[in-house]
Order: structure tokens, then C-alpha cells, then sequence
């Protein structure tokens, strides 16, 4: 268990309280111990600190969040929502905001604990239990905690896993903020809104990301396509046969950053000419630049 928190009346508190209940605990008073700590180290958890003297919580959790998938628990005094999206956006799993009673924090650690063990068993049990969902190019498979959208891996963090494979689970079905909350944190919602929501628009943005890579890659396709087989055809004739390719995909080519696509790439078409002999002539000025 590692806790970085700089102050040390709560450091050693935590301590106390972790260790009444079995865990080992490491204390770091700065982002820079914290990150040694974790070369070659991967603690079952981290209560990371928000305010630190060398550099922010948010800054550690995002730096974490390019090696590790434990769980991530934010400790700050800070009560504004606007923190707490930020916190649990860039990839922290629970906020706890101080004052906080060291009972709830201990009971906090051992929801995300046991949530995360479950989700990395290995074994037969595993296996036998683990489950699959496969459906519009979305593939997430539980037993490797694996997710991909149209053959490209997404990385997500545990608790971004376990709100998908929920609504998976449920898929068809209304799922209120309240019972995904219940299902994915595995206690009673309070006051949890704000945390599956900030989780939501953090799935949205990276399955968008995915999805709208994979548009512009078939827009770039279909473009070049019509511009080779169907020269004659006319400007409105040409979009009009890409936008029913693209439906064939089932994409939507009404969409507006779909559109948006097809007219880039439209214009870069009509003015390839134009753009390689602006590319030449600023090529041919550098090299007389360098003589």
C-alpha cells in the first residue's frame, strides 16, 4: 500500500488505520519518492495526495497511469466538483476529500482492492467464470481485461473496465447512475453522480477516439476510391457515393464530424496539385536558404 501524502500527522494516521487492518504501508512525502518507489514496485493501491510540494496529485496519477492499473484513491482538501472530475478523468478510481474519517477511507481501500483482485484472478476459476461481449466492432473481453474498438486496443483503467463491462452486461437496458454505481463500486450510492459520470464522458472520449480514427481511415479510402473510378462523376454525384459507402459501415454520414471529415478530404483531393507545388517551391527556397 502506498500513501503519498506530505503532511505527516495524516501520513502517519493512514498508517496506523492501514495497518490495523493488515496492509503494508509505504509512506512518500513527495511525487519524486512516490515515482521511485514504483520503478519495478506495484502496490495492491495508492492514496496519492492532490497538493504535494515538488508536483500536483493529478500530474502523479496521470504518470501512474502510463505503467500501472492498481487502484488509485485521491486524498485532498479541495471540495470542488471541477477537482473531482479532473481526479477520477485522468485515470483515479475514488475521491476523498478532508477532513475524511480514517474508517471510511479503510473501507473505501477495500472496495477498490477487492474490485481490482477480482478482475485480475488468474487460474481456472477465472476462466471458467469469464465472459465476452462482441458486437459493432466493440470487443471486451473480461478474463484478459482486454478492450478493443475496431481491431485497435483502448487502454482503460480498472474502474473505466468494470463501468463498461456493466453496461455491457446490461446492454438494452436503462442502467441508472445509481445501480452502476452500486455494481461497479460494490457499495451504496451517496452522492456518486459526479464520479460515474466523469468515468462515462472518460469512456466516451476514448471509444470517440477510436471511432472517429476509423472514420477519417474509410473517408480517406472511399474519397481516393471515387476520385479513381468515377472521374466523370460530379461533385454532389461523388459525395453522395461515399456517403453510401460509409453507410454500408453502418456510419452515420449525417453526422456532423463525419461530414466535416468528407469535406477535408474532398478539398485535399481537388488541391493535391496545389499543395505539392507549394510543397516543392517552399522545399526549393530552404535549399537555397542552406547554400
Amino acid at each position: 500500500m502506498l500513501v503519498v501524502e506530505d503532511e505527516k500527522e495524516i501520513a502517519d494516521l493512514l498508517e496506523v488505520c492501514l495497518a490495523g487492518e493488515g496492509f503494508e504501508v509505504v509512506k512518500a512525502q513527495n511525487g519524486k519518492e512516490a515515482l521511485d518507489f514504483l520503478e519495478g514496485r506495484e502496490p495492491d493501491l495508492a492514496l496519492l495526495d492532490v497538493m504535494l510540494p515538488d508536483m500536483d496529485g493529478f500530474r502523479i496519477c496521470m504518470r501512474i497511469r502510463e505503467r500501472h492499473f492498481f487502484p488509485i484513491i485521491m486524498l485532498t482538501a479541495r471540495t470542488g466538483d471541477m477537482d473531482k472530475i479532473m481526479g477520477l478523468s485522468i485515470g483515479a478510481d475514488d475521491y476523498i476529500s478532508k477532513p475524511f474519517n480514517p474508517l471510511e477511507v479503510v473501507a473505501r481501500v477495500k472496495t477498490q482492492i477487492r474490485r481490482h483482485m477480482s478482475y485480475n484472478r488468474s487460474g481456472a476459476a477465472e476462466k471458467a467464470t469469464a465472459g465476452e461481449h462482441d458486437f459493432n466492432g466493440l470487443m471486451i473481453n473480461k478474463a484478459r481485461h482486454e478492450c478493443t474498438l475496431y481491431g485497435n486496443s483502448v487502454s482503460l483503467t480498472p474502474t473505466e473496465f468494470s463501468v463498461l463491462w456493466h453496461l455491457c452486461q446490461n446492454r438494452g437496458d436503462v442502467v441508472s447512475s445509481e445501480d452502476l454505481y452500486t455494481a461497479v463500486w460494490g457499495e451504496k450510492c451517496l452522492d456518486g453522480n459526479n464520479t460515474v459520470m466523469a468515468h462515462i464522458a472518460r469512456l466516451r472520449e476514448k471509444l470517440g477516439e477510436q471511432r472517429l480514427s476509423r472514420i477519417a481511415r474509410l473517408v480517406r479510402r472511399f474519397v481516393r476510391a471515387v476520385e479513381q473510378r468515377f472521374p466523370e462523376k460530379k461533385g454532389e454525384e461523388k459525395l453522395i457515393w461515399v456517403q453510401e459507402q460509409l453507410e454500408e459501415q453502418d456510419i452515420d454520414a449525417q453526422d456532423e464530424a463525419v461530414r466535416a471529415e468528407i469535406e477535408a478530404q474532398v478539398w485535399e483531393v481537388k488541391n493535391r496539385g496545389v499543395l505539392e507545388a507549394v510543397e516543392a517551391e517552399t522545399e526549393g527556397q530552404s535549399g537555397l536558404g542552406e547554400k
